[in-house]
Protein backbone atom coordinates (compact mmCIF):
# COMPACT_ATOMS: atom_id res chain seq x y z
CA UNK A 1 0.00 0.00 0.00
CA UNK A 2 0.65 3.77 -0.79
CA UNK A 3 1.02 6.16 1.92
CA UNK A 4 -1.27 9.12 1.88
CA UNK A 5 0.77 12.37 1.80
CA UNK A 6 -2.24 14.73 1.51
CA UNK A 7 -5.71 14.83 2.28
CA UNK A 8 -7.62 17.06 0.46
CA UNK A 9 -10.83 14.92 -0.04
CA UNK A 10 -13.12 13.31 2.28
CA UNK A 11 -15.37 10.71 -0.55
CA UNK A 12 -18.87 9.31 0.77
CA UNK A 13 -19.38 6.20 -0.67
CA UNK A 14 -22.22 3.56 -0.16
CA UNK A 15 -21.68 -0.28 -0.15
CA UNK A 16 -24.69 -1.12 -3.00
CA UNK A 17 -26.07 -3.54 -0.38
CA UNK A 18 -29.50 -4.85 -0.43
CA UNK A 19 -31.85 -3.53 2.23
CA UNK A 20 -32.77 -6.95 3.10
CA UNK A 21 -29.37 -8.21 4.23
CA UNK A 22 -26.85 -6.88 6.91
CA UNK A 23 -23.80 -6.53 5.34
CA UNK A 24 -20.38 -6.39 7.60
CA UNK A 25 -17.23 -4.43 7.53
CA UNK A 26 -15.42 -8.20 7.27
CA UNK A 27 -17.40 -8.73 4.12
CA UNK A 28 -16.94 -5.67 2.50
CA UNK A 29 -13.48 -6.31 3.18
CA UNK A 30 -13.23 -9.65 1.36
CA UNK A 31 -14.73 -8.45 -1.75
CA UNK A 32 -11.98 -6.30 -1.72
CA UNK A 33 -9.49 -8.19 -0.79
CA UNK A 34 -10.67 -11.72 -2.74
CA UNK A 35 -12.50 -10.10 -5.40
CA UNK A 36 -10.30 -7.18 -6.31
CA UNK A 37 -7.06 -8.34 -5.32
CA UNK A 38 -6.22 -5.51 -3.01
CA UNK A 39 -4.36 -5.66 0.04
CA UNK A 40 -6.75 -3.87 2.69
CA UNK A 41 -10.75 -2.43 1.85
CA UNK A 42 -10.63 0.29 0.21
CA UNK A 43 -12.47 2.75 2.36
CA UNK A 44 -11.05 3.98 5.34
CA UNK A 45 -14.07 4.48 7.71
CA UNK A 46 -17.77 1.71 7.17
CA UNK A 47 -21.08 2.73 8.59
CA UNK A 48 -23.07 0.33 9.23
CA UNK A 49 -26.98 0.44 9.71
CA UNK A 50 -26.70 1.36 13.39
CA UNK A 51 -24.87 3.85 12.94
CA UNK A 52 -21.37 2.15 14.35
CA UNK A 53 -18.53 3.42 12.35
CA UNK A 54 -15.72 0.75 11.82
CA UNK A 55 -12.34 1.56 10.89
CA UNK A 56 -11.10 0.12 7.65
CA UNK A 57 -7.51 0.80 5.86
CA UNK A 58 -5.28 2.92 7.62
CA UNK A 59 -5.16 6.49 6.94
CA UNK A 60 -1.69 6.47 6.74
CA UNK A 61 -2.47 4.46 3.46
CA UNK A 62 -4.11 5.97 -0.11
CA UNK A 63 -7.34 4.24 -0.74
CA UNK A 64 -8.64 2.12 -2.94
CA UNK A 65 -12.27 4.12 -3.87
CA UNK A 66 -11.83 6.02 -6.82
CA UNK A 67 -8.45 5.93 -8.78
CA UNK A 68 -8.63 9.87 -10.14
CA UNK A 69 -8.56 10.86 -6.08
CA UNK A 70 -6.79 7.94 -4.36
CA UNK A 71 -3.91 9.71 -3.80
CA UNK A 72 -5.40 12.50 -2.06
CA UNK A 73 -8.38 11.80 -0.13
CA UNK A 74 -9.96 9.92 2.51
CA UNK A 75 -13.31 7.21 1.94
CA UNK A 76 -16.40 6.67 3.96
CA UNK A 77 -18.64 3.95 3.25
CA UNK A 78 -22.42 3.76 3.96
CA UNK A 79 -23.55 0.37 4.78
CA UNK A 80 -26.68 0.19 2.10
CA UNK A 81 -27.76 2.27 -1.09
CA UNK A 82 -28.96 -0.61 -3.73
CA UNK A 83 -29.71 -0.28 -7.21
CA UNK A 84 -29.59 3.63 -6.36
CA UNK A 85 -31.71 3.56 -3.18
CA UNK A 86 -31.11 6.30 -0.26
CA UNK A 87 -32.04 3.61 2.20
CA UNK A 88 -29.50 4.92 4.69
CA UNK A 89 -30.55 4.97 8.55
CA UNK A 90 -30.84 8.27 11.13
CA UNK A 91 -27.98 6.63 12.88
CA UNK A 92 -26.05 6.27 9.73
CA UNK A 93 -26.53 10.07 9.07
CA UNK A 94 -25.51 11.03 12.49
CA UNK A 95 -22.95 9.08 12.21
CA UNK A 96 -21.37 10.31 9.09
CA UNK A 97 -21.72 13.76 9.96
CA UNK A 98 -19.77 13.00 13.63
CA UNK A 99 -16.92 11.62 11.38
CA UNK A 100 -17.10 14.27 8.65
CA UNK A 101 -16.67 16.82 11.46
CA UNK A 102 -13.86 15.48 13.23
CA UNK A 103 -12.28 14.72 9.88
CA UNK A 104 -12.72 18.09 9.21
CA UNK A 105 -10.78 19.04 12.74
CA UNK A 106 -8.01 17.28 11.47
CA UNK A 107 -8.21 17.94 7.72
CA UNK A 108 -9.93 21.39 7.86
CA UNK A 109 -9.14 22.71 4.15
CA UNK A 110 -10.62 19.11 2.68
CA UNK A 111 -13.25 19.26 0.44
CA UNK A 112 -16.22 17.03 1.31
CA UNK A 113 -18.03 15.23 -1.53
CA UNK A 114 -19.93 12.30 -2.73
CA UNK A 115 -18.51 9.51 -5.03
CA UNK A 116 -20.71 10.67 -7.64
CA UNK A 117 -18.61 14.05 -7.85
CA UNK A 118 -16.23 12.01 -9.59
CA UNK A 119 -17.69 9.64 -12.42
CA UNK A 120 -20.67 10.17 -14.35
CA UNK A 121 -20.99 6.80 -14.21
CA UNK A 122 -22.10 6.20 -10.76
CA UNK A 123 -24.83 7.71 -8.47
CA UNK A 124 -23.00 6.51 -4.98
CA UNK A 125 -23.86 7.26 -2.51
CA UNK A 126 -27.21 8.35 -3.98
CA UNK A 127 -27.48 11.70 -2.69
CA UNK A 128 -25.72 15.08 -3.12
CA UNK A 129 -23.21 14.64 -0.15
CA UNK A 130 -22.24 18.29 -0.43
CA UNK A 131 -25.60 19.63 -0.31
CA UNK A 132 -26.51 17.64 2.77
CA UNK A 133 -23.31 18.78 4.51
CA UNK A 134 -24.10 21.98 4.22
CA UNK A 135 -27.88 22.30 4.39
CA UNK A 136 -28.55 19.83 7.29
CA UNK A 137 -25.06 18.41 8.75
CA UNK A 138 -22.62 21.63 9.37
CA UNK A 139 -22.41 22.56 12.79
CA UNK A 140 -20.33 25.37 12.94
CA UNK A 141 -17.39 24.69 15.72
Amino acid sequence: MTPLKHVGLIVVHCAASSPNRRVSIDEVRRWHVEGNGWDEIGYHYYIDKDGVVHPGRSTTFQGAHEPKINTCSLAICLEGGFQGDVDFTPAQFSALRTQLMSLRLLYPTAVIAGHNNFRDDKTCPNFDVATWWEQDAIIKV
